[in-house]
Parts: structure tokens; C-alpha cells; sequence
């Protein structure tokens, strides 16, 4: 009876996960990862304004329209630009670095390149806002994303563990202070996390970040927002890997 009721409820939980399999969640979320992250340092492009910002505003349109080449040509100008005008220290120059990497990644799987872009970008954030503020948290995250996407697992563990490091560190200086965006934000970064893992055949580790992933996304956003259904379905899919059918099973439904 054990082992009719184990597979039933092994058969149950193979067709959900079959509906709404992990690596569609992965690959859905790695085309948000920079919508949701803020780009930080990036001054607001108006009509009237410096050829700085209309490089910006020009780059921002034409990605938004799906010109992506062309949109890439614009990033690498606003490069080239903030180069010349701003200094290597600018924050300026490190958000369209982090912009032209987002880019490179995103549309042309051009991870070799897109890489020394972040960790510039990391490098200037960190030097103007110190080690432990959401701008190097993003970047951690970014970083973690791209290697992700690379297959390289432990240096996206390690990212996104920076990242973890740091919204954790800023939860406990800000107390009350630490608002609803950043702890949406570290259950972003947890949830990345857990994908990694999952993808490296980590199942435990895996589940225990989708599951505190679950918790801060239901804290924050209620027991109906899609990201916990999103973190439901992720922790079903590490109990399912893990042959724990039972505890999958309600998770699905």
C-alpha cells in the first residue's frame, strides 16, 4: 500500500513539474533580473538635456523598441562618452557599464565581454559607496546572473552569496529602516541562488533557498503575489529532485 501510494503520488508530482518545469522559470527570470534590479547612479534623461543623457535616453529607446544591435551601438557611444568626460571613479561610467554587460549578456551571449564590464562596474560602486550598499549588491547579483547563464557555477554561488552578504548586513544597520524593495530584492537573489544550485545538481541547497526565498517574498508581497507561487513551484521542484514526494506535492497544487 506504501509503495502504491509513493507512486501515486510520485506520478501527481511528475505531471505538474512536466507543466511548469524549473529551467522555465530559470530562463524567464534571467530576462527580468535587470528589469527588477535598479541601475544605480544614472541620472534621468529628459528632451532638453546634455549629450550624456540623451546617449542614455537613446539607449534606453531603442532597447525598449527591440533594436537591440542598435541599442547596443548607443551603450557602446554612452561608453566611449563617459570614458572621455566623467573619469575611471564615476559613477556615471558605471552604470552604463553595467548597462552595455547587461546587453552584451542578454542579446548576444557575449559572456567573455560582458564579464570585465560588471566587475569595472563593481569596482567604481564599491570605491564611491563602500563595500556593504545596495549599488554592490546589484553588481554581486548581476555577476551571479551572468555566470549562471555561463555555467559556471561556484563563481555564481560566490556572487550571489556577496550579495546575500551585504542585503543581510544592510537589514541589520537599517533595522526598521530596511525597506520592502530591498527585502523583495535579497528574495530575488536567494531565489538566483536556489536556481544555481539546482542547476548544479544541488538539490539540497538548492530547496533551503528557495524556501527562505519563500518566506521573504510571502512576508513582504502576501500568500497571493505570482513571485511566491514562483518560489512554491522552484521548492517543489528541489523536494521532486530530492524524492521527498510528499512534501513536493501540496507545493504544486
Amino acid at each position: 500500500m506504501l509503495e502504491e501510494h509513493c507512486g501515486k503520488v510520485m506520478s501527481r508530482v511528475i505531471v505538474n513539474a512536466l507543466k511548469r518545469p524549473i529551467q522555465t522559470v530559470l530562463a524567464a527570470e534571467l530576462m527580468l533580473a535587470f528589469v527588477l534590479v535598479p541601475l544605480i547612479g544614472l541620472p534621468v534623461a529628459s528632451a532638453q538635456t546634455s549629450p550624456w543623457k540623451q546617449l542614455w535616453a537613446k539607449t534606453e529607446a531603442l532597447e525598449k523598441a527591440g533594436k537591440y544591435q542598435e541599442a547596443i551601438q548607443a551603450a557602446e557611444e554612452a561608453h566611449q562618452f563617459a570614458e572621455q568626460q566623467f573619469g575611471p571613479s564615476d559613477t556615471r561610467l558605471a552604470g552604463i557599464l553595467n548597462r552595455l554587460a547587461t546587453l552584451y549578456q542578454n542579446r548576444q551571449h557575449r559572456y567573455a565581454e560582458a564579464e570585465p564590464l560588471f566587475r569595472r562596474s563593481l569596482e567604481i560602486y564599491q570605491q564611491q559607496n563602500g563595500p556593504i550598499h545596495t549599488s554592490v549588491a546589484v553588481l554581486h547579483n548581476n555577476l551571479g546572473v551572468l555566470y549562471q547563464e555561463w555555467q559556471r557555477w561556484q563563481d555564481s554561488e560566490q556572487s550571489f552569496k556577496e550579495a546575500i552578504k551585504i542585503y543581510n548586513s544592510l537589514r541589520e544597520q537599517q533595522g526598521a529602516a530596511f525597506d520592502s524593495k530591498n527585502e523583495v530584492q535579497l528574495a530575488w537573489v536567494l531565489n538566483r541562488c536556489g536556481m544555481t544550485y539546482y542547476e548544479a545538481g544541488r538539490f539540497e541547497d538548492a530547496g533551503r533557498m528557495f524556501a527562505e526565498a519563500l518566506e521573504r517574498f510571502e512576508a513582504v508581497q502576501g500568500a497571493s503575489h505570482k513571485d511566491v507561487a514562483m518560489a512554491l513551484h522552484n521548492l517543489a521542484d528541489a523536494y521532486h529532485q530530492q524524492k521527498r514526494y510528499a512534501d513536493a506535492e501540496p507545493l504544486y497544487q
